[in-house]
C-alpha cells in the first residue's frame, strides 16, 4: 500500500475519536499487522512484532499486545492458521469487516464501504486490491498514518464494528480477542445511541437484507474473503460482494 500527498477529507472530521493512549498510532499499526493472516512471512517477523510490542508505552492497550505476541511467538504456525480460519472465517459475528459487523451484506454496507474509500482516497492512501476498504487492518494501517482528523472519521466509522467483534472474540475467548480488546480501549465510549446499537446487534446479529449471504462467511483458505457464494468476483479477479460491486460502479 501507499500513502500519497495528502489532501483535506471530503467528510465531515470527527475531532474525539480517539481515547487519550499514548503511543496509538504505532499500536494500531502493529495491532493491525498482527490481524493478518499468519502467513510465514508474517510468522517469521514474530521477533520484530513482539520488539514493537515491547517498546510501545507502558499502557493496558500495550500490554495486551504485548501478551498477544507471545503466545503468537511460542504457538506452531500451522496450529495458529487453522485457529485462524476457524475464527475469522467460519463466524459472521467474527468477520474483520466492520461494516459487514454491523449492517451484515445489506445495501446500506455500500454506502459506509463507499464512505471509506472516498476517505481513502482523499488522503492519497491505497490498500490492498485483494480486500475490501473495511477490513479491519487497513482501517488501523490508514489510522495509524492519517492526518488526525482523517484517522478519526474512519475509527469512527468502524467503532460500532470493533465493539461488536471484540465482544464476539472475548465470548469465545479468541487469542486475538486482545488484539481488538487493544484497539477498543484507544478509542473513546460510544455515546447512549451507539451502545444501543451495538447492543441490539450482539442480540439480534447483522441486519438480515440478504445480497447473497452464506452461513460460513470465509471460503476456509485464511484469506478472510467470504465464500465466493457470498462475494461475487469483479473484472479483476477479486472477490466482490453485491454491496461492494455497487461501490465500485459508483466510483466509476
Amino acid at each position: 500500500m501507499t500513502f500519497g500527498p495528502l489532501a483535506a477529507a471530503p467528510v465531515n472530521p470527527v475531532t474525539s475519536a480517539r481515547a487519550d493512549v499514548a503511543g496509538t498510532p504505532e499500536l494500531f499499526g502493529l495491532v493491525a499487522d498482527l490481524l493478518d493472516y499468519p502467513e510465514d512471512d508474517l510468522v517469521v517477523r514474530a521477533a520484530e512484532l513482539a520488539a514493537r510490542a515491547a517498546a510501545l508505552p507502558d499502557t493496558p492497550p500495550a500490554r495486551l499486545v504485548v501478551d498477544f505476541c507471545r503466545w503468537f511467538g511460542t504457538t506452531d504456525p500451522d496450529a495458529m492458521r487453522e485457529a485462524y480460519v476457524a475464527t475469522f472465517d467460519h463466524s459472521r459475528r467474527n468477520a474483520l469487516y466492520v461494516t459487514y459487523a454491523t449492517h451484515g451484506d445489506t445495501r446500506r454496507r455500500g454506502a459506509a464501504l463507499l464512505a471509506f474509500k472516498r476517505l481513502y482516497d482523499a488522503q492519497g492512501f491505497v490498500g490492498p486490491v485483494d480486500e475490501l476498504p473495511d477490513f479491519l487492518p487497513t482501517v488501523l494501517r490508514f489510522a495509524a498514518v492519517a492526518p488526525a482528523d482523517a484517522a478519526a472519521t474512519a475509527l469512527a466509522l468502524a467503532h460500532p464494528g470493533i465493539e461488536l467483534v471484540a465482544a464476539s472474540l472475548s465470548a469465545s475467548h479468541s487469542p486475538w480477542a486482545g488484539l481488538l480488546e487493544a484497539a477498543r480501549e484507544c478509542l473513546p465510549p460510544l455515546d447512549e445511541a451507539g451502545e444501543r446499537f451495538v447492543t441490539s446487534i450482539i442480540r439480534d446479529g447483522p441486519p438480515t437484507e440478504e445480497v447473497g449471504v452464506a452461513t460460513d462467511l470465509g471460503r476456509g483458505d485464511g484469506s478472510g474473503v467470504p465464500h465466493d457464494d457470498v462475494l461475487d468476483r469483479g473484472s479483476d479477479g477479486v472477490p466482490r460482494g453485491e454491496v461492494a460491486l455497487a461501490v465500485e460502479g459508483a466510483l466509476a
